[in-house]
């Protein structure tokens, strides 16, 4: 079949097999049809077949990569007699092995001993496929002249009945130690497999009549199925018969020829060509549960493969999972032959913990504390970066929230990038999403046609199709929603005994109970003993966690047979690397089978199974939090929610720290835990704040206030006043943050950096009122209590607000040096935030003193710097900042566009002091231009801004505006009425 090759998987730190596989291809059709072969065996999991981890076409070769066995050898009867393992025992394997994949259309076409391995376990594995499909002939294919059964040495079909046969041949070795048809060169052996019987002189008497069966002349005259001949065995063997598996009808509802999407299929293919040409970009795929979306997906990822493009994966996770949950699976091919520098590398380790195996050159560089918060300018990066024609494929993004705002800035940057993202998304549970990617394409399913609906039908059954009837039935119970369909096909099968038995059936008798009936049966399917694991499944999420249920099942299931007999039944299914369920609707199918206690216990054993796994990593956290929340465990819940939002805390995921916070809180009763959800509603209130959402900050912090005062709860809460402070501040009513401020240092329930915070908001206050020589002392006392405490993060608070309070009290050499020494401190930190904000101050600085090329240096890097964080009031600040320093410059053409993104964007956060402080910059620079109406126009709405808010700052710098735009037009009587 072709060479193999021992070879390092960087990506999963292991060794694996890679066959190049040996076959003329010339054209699409043939490419693409190899490429679904690869799918087919890409999905195949059973204990007695070798796994194919990967597949793929390295410059148009095919090749197939496989684990390495390292403690297998092959099949010999001094290797049996080695493990322990009888011949009848390791003939039955290599059959159950051959019923698993002869149901998914799969035909080995080549077995032999040397691609049969023996384990030391005792466990027997097929090797080395064949990949033929039951139209192909021998001379069509890679076979083995002495395993040949006689009808493919006269030029027939493969068959299931010719992997039985050479099963026959090494059997027949094993116990007799030589071939049937043993002597002579191959042309000799040609007229025996034809013709002569083989010689059981020297075989056991119970073996004869089955290996007679096996190797008989005809395939008719074989065993009509693996299976049949497992039966046979057992029965000579006394052996008990082998547990009742699913039927050759799966193959036909798992492989069924995608229909009914042709032309989405023709678009998508388009847009693959365009990448391959450099137009890369995001596409969104959208539609309901069950419509159709994976197998869109599934069938553009064989496409692109064809094609030559570098495909990878993601999937989402309900609830949220970890931080960027969803680019974990997709960054790790990415970076195997990227270079990636080791600044970025620091970055990308909070989201790919194991890049140092992954890059081809080591990094030194620490990972920075907010490293997940410049994550999605370090994944901007490198995507941009790509040079190779990649398809990015994200599953379920209606559960990645964090993702969102990532591809938004993607869009526009992959349009003349050979990078595609296809994201797919529920779209009756994120509607409106294509309004938060504005340039993104969009697809959305809708449920299948009668003329699709037909075709699905002809796909499964066979070219008669159904009766117009029966599909009237499964059109009008499924409503075109093509899981239900082929659920639906596979329950009637069922009754009827099989799929070709069905075509007249009537359809309604089956669906009385309608679709929750029909995944009944469905699960009733799997093993009894199989299914306390399988609803442990459910619980913990679609993607399985292979470690987390190792630790469930205990001793008491083998997790590999377990994984098997699921995926018999076509519960799971194969991504990638990793087991899922097959679809989310059957996950939910199972939950609604469990009771409210039994999923409160079921939710206890997952939220202990993941601490034992995981202990106190805090990614895993918030997952945890929520399992505690189902189990009713209000006390774990909580200090799971909290550690998880730290966590996310610092690494800025903000919006992923609400979904989780929301989340547990919902599976709160606030009457009942309110000692527990008064920290989680101050944590969200928080986290609202960081994203400029001050009015569901302000519900969040009030919302748990009033919940600890209804239950006399009065430590803990001084996060409570701090952040209502801030709000006020930011939203302008100064005097109402002032008293919450002096509220918050009069408690005694204020740790360090609560107290630093509130008092540096003490010390910007008489800043905001010009009142410098009463705000420093706030600052200094701040600066102390942090320096005492060696509270690092108060520190670089305070360190910035110093600076600031020097550059507005014409102090700008010491503002520089307090700037300097602020950002000094950030790095040596890791944190990028305050860094940044450093870089503000600096700019200002040297702008004030007239260093103006080190001042546009110094906002570059921050601009380079603020891109990876994406902090919004910073970044507002920045466009702010920069125009300063082109209108300090002499260039007012580039400083008023600047100033008018400023104030949009401070307008978008709702910061109306912002707004007028900006600006009155404006109309410093459109007085220097001459635009005096342009001046006196943001003069008017500066007036309409300052109705909304108290700030002594913000109304003297109106005073000066009006008084400068007077002054400016020569009125000067009218500019003393002004002041």
């Amino acid at each position: 079949m072709g060479a193999v090759w021992k070879a390092d998987d960087r990506l999963n730190q292991s060794e694996v097999a890679v066959k190049q596989v040996r076959r003329e291809i010339t054209g699409d059709a043939p490419r693409l049809a190899l490429a679904r072969e690869f799918q087919t065996l890409s999905t195949l999991r059973h204990p007695h077949i070798i796994s194919v981890l990967d597949y793929g076409f390295e410059e148009g070769n095919p090749f197939l990569v496989m684990p390495l066995l390292r403690d297998s050898t092959p099949l010999t009867a001094a290797a049996l007699r080695h493990a322990g393992v009888p011949v009848e025992s390791a003939v039955r394997q290599i059959l159950q092995a051959l019923i698993y994949l002869h149901r998914r259309g799969v035909i080995h076409c080549d077995l032999k001993l040397s691609n049969v391995m023996v384990g030391t376990d005792g466990q027997v594995r097929l090797i080395d496929f064949g990949i033929a499909s039951e139209s192909q002939t021998a001379g069509q294919g890679t076979f083995t002249m002495r395993y040949l059964a006689p009808e493919l040495v006269s030029g027939g079909s493969v068959s299931p009945a010719s992997d039985l046969y050479s099963v026959g041949v090494l059997a027949y070795q094993l116990l007799a130690g030589c071939h049937p048809f043993e002597g002579g060169d191959a042309f000799a052996l040609v007229p025996r497999i034809l013709y002569e019987e083989p010689d059981f002189a020297h075989i056991p008497g119970r073996w004869v009549p089955f290996l007679a069966r096996l190797l008989a002349k005809t395939p008719e005259a074989r065993y009509g199925s693996a299976r049949e001949a497992v039966l046979a065995l057992a029965e000579a063997h006394g052996m008990p018969a082998p547990a009742e598996t699913a039927d050759l009808r799966e193959s036909f509802l798992q492989a069924a020829r995608f229909v009914g999407r042709q032309p989405e299929m023709t678009a998508l293919q388009r847009r693959l060509d365009s990448v391959r040409q450099g137009c890369g970009g995001v596409l969104l795929v959208g539609g309901e549960s069950g419509v159709g979306k994976s197998r869109l997906v599934d069938e553009m990822r064989t496409a692109a493969l064809c094609d030559g493009l570098r495909v990878t994966r993601g999937q989402a996770v309900m609830d949220g999972g970890l931080t960027y949950q969803i680019w974990r699976d997709v960054l790790p091919p990415l970076l195997l032959d990227a270079h990636v520098p080791s600044e970025m590398a620091a970055i990308l380790r909070a989201v790919v913990p194991q890049i140092g195996a992954l890059t081809a050159h080591t990094h030194t560089v620490n990972e920075p504390v907010d490293a997940a918060k410049r994550f999605p300018g370090a994944l901007t990066t490198l995507l941009v970066g790509l040079q190779e024609p990649t398809l990015i494929i994200l599953e379920d993004l209606q559960w990645a929230a964090d993702s969102v705002d990532v591809l938004r800035d993607l869009t526009p940057l992959l349009a003349e990038r050979p990078v595609l993202v296809v994201a797919t998304y529920r779209s009756d549970e994120m509607a409106g999403l294509i309004d938060n990617l504005p340039g993104a394409e969009s697809i959305v399913l809708g449920r299948l046609s009668a003329p699709a609906l037909a075709d699905l039908s002809r796909a499964i059954l066979g070219p008669d199709g159904v009766s117009v009837d029966l599909l009237d039935d499964i059109a009008r119970q499924t409503e075109g929603n093509a899981f239900f369909v082929v659920e639906v096909m596979r329950a009637l099968a069922e009754d009827a005994g099989s799929l070709d038995q069905i075509r007249g059936a009537p359809a309604a008798p089956i669906m009385t109970g309608g679709m929750r009936h029909i995944m009944r049966r469905r699960l009733n399917r799997a093993p009894v003993w199989a299914r306390p694991l399988l609803n442990t499944a459910a619980v913990a999420g679609r993607s399985l966690d292979l470690r987390v249920l190792d630790v469930l099942a205990g001793d008491d299931v083998r997790l590999e047979h377990w994984l098997a007999a699921c995926a018999d039944v076509a519960l799971f299914d194969v991504v990638e690397t990793g087991w899922r369920f097959a679809h989310d609707k059957i996950r939910e199918a199972l939950l609604a089978e469990i009771d409210d206690r039994e999923l409160a216990a079921q939710n206890r054993r997952v939220a202990a199974a993941l601490e034992a796994v995981y202990g106190e990593d805090p990614a895993y956290a918030g997952v945890t939090a929520r399992h505690w929340a189902e189990a009713s465990d209000p006390e774990r819940a909580s200090s799971a929610a909290q550690r998880s939002d730290i966590y996310h805390r610092r690494t800025s995921a903000h919006k992923a720290a609400q979904h989780m916070l929301r989340s547990v809180l919902a599976r709160m009763d606030d009457s009942r835990d309110a000692a527990y959800s008064v920290p989680l509603y101050l944590a969200l209130g928080e986290r609202h704040v960081e994203l400029g959402e001050f009015a569901e900050a302000r519900r969040a912090y009030e919302r748990g206030m009033a919940v600890a005062a209804e239950h006399g709860i009065t430590r803990g809460l001084v996060r409570g006043p701090l952040g209502l402070a801030y709000i006020e501040w930011r939203t302008g009513d100064i005097n109402a943050a002032f008293a919450l401020f002096e509220r918050v240092l009069e408690t005694d329930d204020a740790d360090v950096l609560s107290r630093a915070r509130a008092l540096n908001f003490m010390g910007s206050y008489y800043v905001a009122s010009l009142d410098f020589a009463r705000a420093e002392p706030f600052y200094r006392e701040a600066e102390q209590l942090c320096l005492a405490a060696d509270n690092n993060e108060g520190l670089l608070l305070t360190r910035g607000n110093l600076s600031y309070l020097y550059l507005m009290n014409g102090r700008a050499e010491a503002g520089v040096q307090a700037a300097q020494a602020a950002r000094e401190l950030a790095v040596q930190e890791g944190n990028g935030l305050a860094e940044a904000s450093a870089l503000v101050n600096l700019t200002l600085g040297l702008c004030y003193i007239g260093e103006f090329d080190e001042a546009e240096r110094t906002i570059d890097m921050f601009d380079g710097l603020i891109e990876r964080i994406g902090e919004r009031f910073l970044s507002a600040y920045g466009l702010r900042t920069r125009a300063i320093l082109s209108e300090l410059r002499g260039d007012y053409a580039q400083a008023c566009p600047l100033y008018l993104r400023a104030i949009d964007a401070f307008d978008a956060m709702d910061s109306p002091v912002e707004v007028i402080h900006t600006r009155v910059e404006m109309i410093h620079a459109r007085c220097a231009m001459g635009d005096f109406d342009a001046a006196r126009v943001q003069l008017m709405a500066m007036l309409d801004d300052a109705r909304s808010i108290e700030d002594r700052e913000a109304s003297d710098v109106i005073v000066y505006a009006g008084a400068l735009l007077a002054a400016s037009l020569g009125q000067t009587g009218f500019a003393q009425a002004w002041l």
